[in-house]
């Protein structure tokens, strides 16, 4: 029989994220958590400034930002895609920003959700 999906793990891992919340606790989670969506926003506009203008530079270092940021967060799949980005913004690869700028900003949109519904300390009761 053929399955048309394939069940695969969630391409973000809770324990990361769950970490980041203990350590900063419930007080401060509310702020950190818009604090960590305002950087994602940040790099999804510049990583679609940069490949509308082939801006390297701006590539690189939204790339770099994301790496650590998807990476603290969990996401896994999203921090491996910015790291591919980073280095097509190394060799000017142009061919692969159109695929990888795609799928970086559907992961993006998954990582934000997460955010902003993931519990955590501020969430207990």
């Amino acid at each position: 029989m053929h399955n048309a999906k394939i069940a695969r793990p969630d391409p973000i891992d809770p324990a990361p994220f769950r970490r980041l919340l203990d350590l900063v606790g419930p007080a401060q989670a509310g702020a950190f958590r818009a604090q960590l969506i305002s950087d994602l926003d940040t790099c999804e506009a510049q990583i679609a400034r940069g490949r509308d203008g082939s801006d390297w530079a701006l590539l690189r270092q939204a790339s770099h930002d994301l790496i650590a940021l998807a990476g603290a967060a969990g996401a896994t799949d999203l921090q491996d895609l910015a790291r591919r980005l980073n280095g097509a913004a190394h060799d000017e690869a142009a061919a692969d920003l159109a695929l990888l700028g795609d799928q970086i900003a559907s992961q993006l949109v998954a990582l934000t959700a997460y955010v902003r519904t993931a519990e955590g300390p501020d969430d207990a009761s």
